[in-house]
């Protein structure tokens, strides 16, 4: 049984291949640091585009009803992209219901995979924009926007974050890319329409 991991998921830079380290509190803020955290949310968003948004009512009871359970124990058990085994997590479900099949132990491994790309992802942003809410810096603002603009259909909920923060961030240099996000045909409504409110204040 194997599945290849994301690419854009393997080596990422050190302090941020924990899955379950605080990553936040032992960051110093520096240009470096910066760079390379734009680094790894553009890598992040791209594993999310690449795997599958599963629904967890795809799966068995005892999967769906401890969904952040599971998630959580296997990042504690596989912590790291690099070593991951799909044959951990099909061990435990086969604890659970030994009928469980290698289709849905790969289907819910896209999703695990997914999850915690975004989650990184989603830290990675927290992480950058408390840097610069203390520290402004053209540079990592122009690069997020960069990153944001190939990545915005990667997930709907990360995208209005990302948008609003440079929105808050830096209004003027940001306007062009809300406006063109909200009126792009690929937009979810409910994206489109949270943009065009924001742009109307």
């Amino acid at each position: 049984m194997k599945l290849i991991v994301p690419v854009s998921l393997l080596d990422l830079p050190e302090r941020w291949q924990n899955l379950k380290a605080d990553v936040e509190e032992e960051l110093v803020d520096s240009d470096e640091t910066r760079a390379t955290a734009l680094q790894v949310l553009d890598r992040c968003l791209q594993a999310v585009e690449e795997l599958p948004d599963v629904s967890p009512d795809e799966f068995p009871d005892f999967i769906t009803d401890a969904w952040s359970l599971w998630a959580s124990s296997f990042a504690t058990l596989m912590p790291r992209f690099d070593v991951f085994r799909m044959e951990t997590i099909a061990e435990a479900f086969r604890k659970q219901d030994p009928g469980v099949t290698d289709a849905l132990v790969h289907r819910y491994t896209l999703a695990w995979l997914r999850k915690q790309a975004l989650d990184l992802a989603n830290t990675v942003k927290s992480w950058l924009f408390a840097s610069l809410r203390a520290s402004p810096d053209v540079e990592t603002l122009d690069g997020l926007s960069s990153i944001v603009a190939r990545h915005w259909r990667a997930d709907q909920g990360l995208a209005f974050s990302l948008l609003h923060n440079l929105w808050v961030l830096d209004r003027q240099g940001s306007t062009a890319l809300l406006e063109e996000v909200a009126a792009s045909p690929g937009a979810p409504t409910e994206l489109a329409t949270e943009l065009k409110q924001l742009l109307a204040q």
